[in-house]
């Protein structure tokens, strides 16, 4: 076990554990074409690496219709904008199981007004090699 963030941005390069350093600062992976991932460490020194564009699958929904739970990532969110979406998704969601005409198009627009460094679908469509 090694705390990859504590053993980059600490202070004391070879304590383990790190002393918390992983903790509270913001740190960033850069891709080959400068794309920007967040990386937050936990209170067990692992470090989780988030995507550089927000997941969305509003327009999707048809296709998720068949789970019964949903998790949204809202770490970066602050409360009131995380309520909001998370009502979004739910407003889709109700309209795609009631078999109502689904709003996708109104639903992208609304979260379009949320600042975010753009959206992707991760995998979805494409697998993982």
């Amino acid at each position: 076990r090694h705390c990859v963030i504590g053993a980059v941005a600490g202070k004391e390069k070879n304590k383990v554990p790190c002393g918390l350093q992983c903790r509270g600062g913001r740190y960033e992976l850069v891709d080959r074409m400068g794309m920007r991932f967040p990386v937050v460490g936990d209170l067990y020194h692992n470090a989780h690496i988030f995507n550089c564009r927000e997941l969305c699958f509003l327009d999707e929904l048809n296709a998720l219709k068949g789970f019964s739970a949903w998790r949204i990532e809202g770490q970066f969110c602050d409360i009131g904008s995380l309520k909001e979406i998370v009502a979004l998704y739910k407003t889709g969601r109700d309209q795609v199981l009631s078999g109502t005409e689904y709003q996708k198009d109104l639903l992208l627009e609304e979260l379009s007004k949320y600042p975010n460094s753009g959206f992707t679908k991760g995998h979805f469509h494409r697998g993982v090699k």
